[in-house]
């Protein structure tokens, strides 16, 4: 039983790091290249990451800002605590 526990923490680690290596994958490969002259990949991004946030419950808030390259609006995001 002592071996089970011991290996838990690993395991939580393992399923941490596959979680990290599928978002990392999902932004740089799938959703691709995002800057000012890439709109729709910033949108993307942007509503890729808050889905993610919003699955774990939490808060999420756009902000809205110019760009010097453009006058187009674009959004950050902000994660709050769970309520």
């Amino acid at each position: 039983m002592a071996n089970a526990n011991s290996n838990e923490g690993g395991d939580k680690i393992q399923k941490i790091v596959e979680k990290l290596i599928k978002h990392v994958y999902t932004l740089s490969q799938i959703i691709g290249s995002r800057s000012v002259d890439n709109k729709d990949g910033l949108d993307k991004a942007g509503n890729y990451i808050e889905e993610q946030f919003c699955c774990c419950g939490y808060k999420v808030e756009r902000q809205y800002y110019r760009t010097f390259a453009r006058s187009q609006e674009m959004a950050t995001l902000t994660g709050g605590y769970r309520e």
